[in-house]
């Protein structure tokens, strides 16, 4: 399974009235980078109204869920020592107190510390991690960010994309969203540039960076992934 490159900023989500959301057509690139004209994309995908409220839900579960539990602090009872009381109850003056363990005291256990177990874990219904992905690409067109590249057809040669990609001269940091595994092998080492396919690509992902590259065959996976299908069924609604 292709991994994850690293991560960029994710951009603002911008506010743009319903009227320019007809006509959803972007630039198609040829596999080496040329210009080829423009492409219609399908609105129920590419043309709705983003929910910001969602998208920063989206973000949030989508990080949450990236975070392992790894600093630990030791508690009072996992503090090694003594444990007899470090003086008498009554006529010192002082406070009363027992062993040399308890937080009060430097070199005691942590009171209220984390423990290496929390868990970050989060959870978004499949079917507002649906309205999220489209809100993310709708806001993404709406930016004029998107493009439509024939990466499909690439050959597995990391210096053939670069140069497709320097001709395309997009505002950077990149994501790609792709099927073909040699997309993966051909880019993986260029800086700049974010790719994720089409299957695992999530709102937080079309966010990323300043441009969002997609490639016909991911865009007919998209289309597939946000489809309304019959729940008791497992089938598509006609």
């Amino acid at each position: 399974m292709a991994a994850i490159k690293k991560v960029s900023k994710v951009s603002k989500v911008p506010r743009v009235s319903r009227a320019k959301e007809k006509g959803i057509s972007v630039d198609s690139y040829s596999v080496t980078g040329e210009k080829k004209g423009t492409v219609s994309l399908p609105e129920a995908l590419f043309g709705q109204k983003p929910n910001t409220a969602l998208l920063a839900q989206a973000v949030r579960v989508f990080l949450s869920n990236q975070r392992s539990a790894h600093a630990k602090v030791k508690g009072r009872g996992e503090i090694q020592g003594s444990t007899r009381k470090i003086y008498k109850q009554k006529g010192t003056g002082g406070a009363r107190h027992g062993a040399r363990s308890a937080p009060i005291f430097v070199g005691g256990g942590i009171a209220h510390g984390p423990h290496g177990i929390e868990n970050y874990d989060l959870v978004l219904p499949r079917t507002l991690r649906k309205k999220a992905l489209i809100s993310a690409l709708s806001a993404r067109v709406q930016n004029g960010s998107v493009s439509i590249a024939e990466f499909d057809k690439v050959e597995a040669k990391t210096g053939k994309i670069a140069l497709a990609l320097q001709k395309m001269a997009l505002k950077k940091p990149l994501t790609m969203v792709y099927t073909e595994n040699e997309v993966w092998q051909a880019g993986r080492n260029i800086a700049n540039l974010n790719l994720v396919t089409a299957g695992r690509a999530s709102a937080y992902h079309v966010l990323l960076g300043n441009s969002l590259i997609v490639t016909p065959r991911a865009l007919e996976v998209l289309e597939a992934r946000v489809k309304p299908t019959d729940t008791n069924q497992g089938k598509e609604i006609k």
